[in-house]
């Protein structure tokens, strides 16, 4: 059903807690969304790929990064949706 979707990527971010809440608010508000996991990206410096945990902080780990996309006739009301949740949540 998503292949045939022009969709709009309307929430991305590195906490699985607040992925899975919004996650549930637009399910309760009836609009159906594309959820997806990628891997963090390494930084990118004068066109070379450098892995953050190779220069940076030996503690720091690659996190995932979690998305919601949903149909482009939706994504406005997803956007204030998502809005009001934030505003409330924090």
């Amino acid at each position: 059903m998503f292949a045939f979707w022009k969709e709009k990527k309307v929430f991305e971010t590195k906490d699985k807690a607040a992925f899975l809440a919004a996650e549930n608010r637009l399910a309760e508000a009836g609009i159906q969304a594309r959820t997806w996991t990628s891997p963090e990206s390494p930084m990118v410096c004068c066109c070379a790929k450098i892995d953050v945990r190779l220069v940076g902080r030996k503690e720091h780990k690659l996190l995932d990064v979690y998305h919601i996309a949903v149909a482009s006739e939706d994504a406005e009301r997803a956007l204030q949706l998502l809005e009001q949740f934030q505003s409330t949540s924090h």
